[in-house]
């Protein structure tokens, strides 16, 4: 008699790590390794080792690197931006990463970042 067992194979979209950018190609981030993965890639023993932190939200501001002179004659940004990224350490290098994938950081500088939860209410 042959039996057939339920292999459950566990992917990327049931992990923790995973950010999932919801499109038809089936994309996403891996917060574990800091690469591109998909929903349907299987787990791996090495994923399964991984012993990191969920991600963290970090808000961003970011300041325009264009700048104009104001009435008193200093130089102040063009625009300013506020965003919000996940990323696995508060380093700046790590959002410098997670933000070159976003948009073009030959444009803006990062002024400051923090958690949002952190953030104090007045």
């Amino acid at each position: 008699m042959t039996q057939n067992f339920h292999k459950s194979t566990s992917t990327c979209e049931s992990c923790p790590f995973f950010e999932d950018y919801q499109d038809e190609q089936g994309r996403g981030w891996c917060h574990a390794f800091n690469q591109p993965a998909r929903r349907h890639h299987p787990k791996t023993h090495t994923c399964k080792l991984v012993r990191v932190e969920p991600p963290k939200t970090v808000k961003v501001q970011l300041l325009s690197k264009a700048v104009e002179e104001d009435d008193c004659g200093y130089l102040v940004p063009i625009d300013s931006q506020v965003i919000e990224l996940r990323v696995n350490q508060m380093t700046r290098n790590a959002i410098e990463t997670a933000l070159q994938s976003l948009i073009d950081l030959s444009e803006w500088a990062i002024a400051d970042f923090w958690q949002p939860e952190l953030e104090s209410v007045f």
